[in-house]
């Protein structure tokens, strides 16, 4: 039977697929505001990091893989009874290959290779700055300094109590090396940090060796 069209009961009829129709979608909208909410939480965890602490800018990040001691998270101080405390870069890997002469020996990421950073202790000052210099210079094809141009090749520092040390770049024409040399007043000895590599190498690794120099004899604080 053909209502009117103000009948109530052909009203009825012509507003039910309406409603329904808004009830699924309003019901579809909000499912789906549900879910992107949760990706947008779920991606925000996952692909943002932490903000670094001042430590860790300092020391380029630290711990990854110190599989020699206990392993420490990022920009946390590295603590073992045979050494200073230090901070070790992220990527850098104990190779457990025993040498002469060495502490320890570490593989270290600079820019598309893997290098060996060598890690070595003496008693005493070894010499002194200018003749290890000179030492080191010879092993990359440089000639021998006086003491003051050698003054002006290193930098030096002094950040934690009992520790203090230089850095130095030295640029043969084929072959560069990084050293940082840090002196252990207490023990009366120098610890030393050295890699041997390519000169494109020893751009990408001189800002973490450095700072990795630079960490020795951090406090625990």
């Amino acid at each position: 039977m053909l209502y009117p069209l103000d009948h109530p009961r052909r009203l009825a009829l012509l507003l039910t697929p309406c409603c329904l129709f808004a009830a699924l979608s309003l019901a579809g909208c909000g499912g789906s505001e549900e879910i992107q909410e949760q990706q947008v939480t779920s991606g925000s965890e996952s692909i943002r990091p932490e903000q670094p602490t001042a430590r860790e800018a300092a020391y380029a990040g630290a711990a990854a893989g110190d599989a020699a001691y206990a392993p420490a998270a990022s920009g946390t101080v590295s603590r073992a009874d045979d050494r200073p405390n230090w901070v070790l870069p992220a990527g850098w890997k104990l190779d457990p290959a025993p040498r002469q002469m060495r502490h320890s020996t570490y593989r270290a990421p600079a820019g598309d290779t893997v290098v060996e950073v060598a890690i070595s202790q003496f008693p005493g000052d070894v010499g002194g700055m200018v003749a290890n210099v000179n030492r080191w210079r010879s092993q990359v094809g440089l000639s021998p300094v006086d003491e003051a141009a050698a003054e002006a090749l290193i930098e030096r520092f002094d950040l934690h109590p009992g520790y203090a040390g230089y850095t130095v770049h030295l640029q043969g024409e084929t072959t560069h090396m990084l050293v940082g040399s840090i002196f252990n007043e207490a023990a009366n000895r120098t610890w030393y940090v050295r890699a041997t590599l390519p000169p494109a190498a020893a751009a990408s690794l001189r800002p973490a060796l450095f700072a990795f120099t630079r960490s020795f004899g951090i406090s625990d604080q």
